[in-house]
């Protein structure tokens, strides 16, 4: 799995981060003088977000250009018009939306027909991907998540339980390996290359409030939660909405349980921020 961070100037790892999205704004030469410097390996990926840019794509294609002469490895992430389509495919750029999240299976599919290379998903849909992925099963696009923030529709958040919006834990992000290929951090702030960190090593001993924003609720351990909490969420079809499915409530009622108990859950092949290889799931 591939991890994407936005650009702040004192992240610690941009030598090991698979993708850094920058803001461009002034849309200068810095675009291909300055950024080859800061993101240096061929498989690391460079991903501009031109919806604050001052100028028109078409005005700053030639430093795009020069950038994807030197790192090959670009993504553009623009406004979905026709002219800016036109202008990544005739000079093979690969494009995603810069404002559109697919939060439904009919946007995945305007998004195919208009040729980008990645899409994210998004709010319910992200409890759908399996058939987000037989939408794309012809094509050669790419899905990406946001998982440390909670996710519904708009207009919906007061009403919907946060154990019900869309959100991934670190130690779950391995159930979505077969069908997500990037995780975005959402953090812009300082707290980038902590939460960075969690997610890359799959384990989190806090709470979960401290690292999925708008989930204040959560303030439960997160070693409290079972191994099998997130596998009961990909692809469930938030069944819980029709009265089908309870796990999520059932997990989190046990952590809160548990939680006040001297014992914690090991989880099985995981790394802990020492380095400590943990071999099996257990209470201790």
């Amino acid at each position: 799995m591939k991890y994407a961070v936005h650009y702040r100037k004192d992240f610690r790892h941009f030598d090991t981060v698979d993708e850094v999205i920058f803001s461009v704004e002034k849309g200068n030469e810095n675009i291909s003088e300055l950024l080859p410097s800061i993101v240096k390996q061929d498989w690391q990926k460079i991903t501009l977000n031109l919806l604050g840019c001052e100028k028109t794509f078409s005005e700053i294609l030639p430093y795009i250009l020069q950038l994807k002469e030197l790192h090959p490895n670009i993504l553009l992430q623009f406004l979905l018009n026709k002219e800016n389509i036109e202008i990544a495919k005739e000079n093979n750029i690969p494009f995603m939306a810069a404002n559109r999240f697919c939060t439904s299976l009919d946007m995945v599919y305007a998004m195919k027909k208009m040729g980008v290379s990645e899409i994210y998903v998004v709010e319910g849909l992200g409890f759908h991907i399996d058939e987000v992925k037989k939408v794309l099963q012809d094509a050669d696009i790419k899905i990406r998540v946001i998982p440390n923030v909670t996710q519904c529709a708009s207009g919906t958040r007061s009403w919907i339980p946060t154990e019900h919006k869309f959100w991934i834990r670190p130690e779950d992000t391995k159930f979505y390996e077969n069908d997500v290929d990037t995780f975005e951090i959402f953090n812009e702030d300082e707290r980038v290359s902590v939460v960075y960190e969690i997610y890359k090593q799959q384990v989190w001993k806090g709470t979960l409030s401290e690292i999925i924003l708008d989930a204040e609720d959560l303030n439960i351990s997160n070693d409290a939660i079972p191994p099998y909490f997130g596998d009961s969420r990909i692809n469930c079809k938030q069944r819980c909405f029709f009265g089908s499915c309870a796990a999520c409530e059932a997990n989190l009622s046990f952590a809160k349980t548990f939680e006040k108990t001297d014992m914690s859950i090991v989880y099985p092949k995981m790394v802990t921020t020492s380095g400590e290889e943990l071999n099996e799931s257990e209470a201790n």
